[in-house]
């Protein structure tokens, strides 16, 4: 069964130079449960594209072991290219992490951002992605068409990031009403076809004995093919609904009755 991912702990290759409280927490949040998937995010400068692949290899393998040390680790479970800079032949790229795969310095490669097109070649290139980050939710669905089933068949993990939709699948917005003050849809208009989608999801979860934030996450991990969902958080209450949430295993009655209700 897909799992909320909330022991993913996420870092960014050559996010910051030297020591930072936040690789000092990350790392001592490694050091206490290192059971935890400890996942990388490749992330390339515009300077960076426009050098050889030779250098932009060197370049991530410095990024790389000077994330290790920062986060006091010798191996990354998951290593993640952001996304693709349009530049550089996706084959090329994968290729070159894979290198960092047989150094032993990294267990599994992933792509985020990536559209049908990028999956295919990713699918056909002989280097193993085991998962594909996308903007995904109850609200946006369009991966269902092309990218979603194309994970399916080729055996690779969907995971959906966004899943609450900026907080508007938690039901804290409300048609008619300002967005609560400190939100991230304060001051900025929700369009109103969300609001109707949001407000025929709590009336089918309030008939099924759920509420949204079930429908959110429970919902959107029993999708096939959804491997865990990332549901972000800012506070420990947070984490822990969002845990609670995603307990929920949805049925197929379910799935149809929430996609006829966001349609």
């Amino acid at each position: 069964m897909p799992c909320v991912a909330v022991a993913l702990l996420g870092w960014t290759s050559g996010a910051a130079g030297g020591a930072s409280p936040s690789a000092a927490r990350l790392a001592s949040l490694v050091a206490a449960e290192r059971s935890a998937v400890l996942e990388l995010y490749a992330a390339e400068s515009s300077v960076a594209r426009a050098r050889s692949e030779a250098l932009r290899l060197e370049r991530r393998r410095r990024a790389l072991e000077a994330s290790l040390e920062r986060l006091g680790t010798d191996v990354i479970d998951l290593y993640t290219y952001h996304r693709p800079d349009g530049v550089t032949p996706l084959e090329e790229t994968l290729a070159a992490m894979q290198e960092l795969v047989d150094e032993g310095r990294v267990r599994w490669l992933g792509l985020s951002n990536v559209d049908a097109v990028q999956v295919a070649a990713a699918a056909g290139s002989g280097v193993t992605v085991v998962a594909v980050q996308n903007h995904y939710s109850l609200l946006r669905r369009d991966d269902d068409a092309e990218v979603l089933p194309l994970c399916r068949r080729h055996g690779i993990g969907y995971v959906p990031y966004f899943p609450l939709a900026s907080g508007l699948l938690t039901g804290k917005y409300r048609r008619g009403e300002p967005a609560p003050a400190g939100s991230r849809l304060a001051g900025r208009d929700v369009e109103p076809r969300d609001l109707e989608a949001v407000e025929a999801l709590e009336r089918l979860g309030a008939a099924r004995g759920r509420g949204i934030l079930e429908l959110a996450v429970g919902g959107l991990a029993s999708i096939p093919g959804i491997a865990s969902v990332i549901a972000g958080a800012t506070s420990p209450e947070q984490v822990r609904a969002n845990a609670a949430a995603g307990a929920w295993h949805a049925s197929d009655d379910d799935l149809d009755a929430i996609a006829r209700a966001v349609a």
